[in-house]
């Protein structure tokens, strides 16, 4: 009768919920560098850190690899991001512990820098010491190569 079995189910041969279920699971490029969700507001003031250039060697299949990244900061207190400036080095220095211990195959790829870039927030977040008030809201690679 194509009614939905369970309340919310798409009922079968439904083209357009099966349409978008197809659309979720294969996300583009643009879909997945996306500011991170309740914590940056496009609406809100902009204030940046830079954290500066990285440079990770990582063994891959016997050879070393590298990854070379810019790190920005975005948050939307001027007061604290500048206080940021101060905590650089603490970050630079969790930064490359933590870029160190990932896989070359992960960090390559569109989903994985993705990834990594959500992680580095919370990273950085604990880091610093981060309050639900006072935090950096989202980081940005502005460079970003692997080699």
């Amino acid at each position: 009768d194509g009614d939905a079995g369970e309340e919310g189910a798409p009922a079968e041969g439904d083209k357009e919920a099966d349409t978008e279920l197809v659309e979720k699971a294969e996300p583009t490029p643009a879909d997945l560098f996306q500011p991170m969700e309740g914590v940056f507001d496009p609406e809100k003031k902009r204030f940046y850190a830079e954290v500066g250039e990285l440079l990770i060697a990582m063994s891959h299949r016997g050879a070393t690899r590298h990854l070379q990244l810019t790190v920005q900061l975005v948050g939307h207190d001027q007061k604290y991001m500048k206080s940021v400036d101060n905590d650089v080095p603490a970050i630079r220095n969790g930064l490359l512990i933590f870029f160190n211990q990932q896989e070359f195959e992960r960090v390559n790829t569109y989903e994985g820098r993705e990834s990594l870039r959500r992680e580095t927030l919370v990273r950085i977040n604990q880091i610093i010491g981060a309050t639900a008030e006072d935090r950096v809201a989202d980081v940005y690679f502005t460079d970003y190569i692997t080699q």
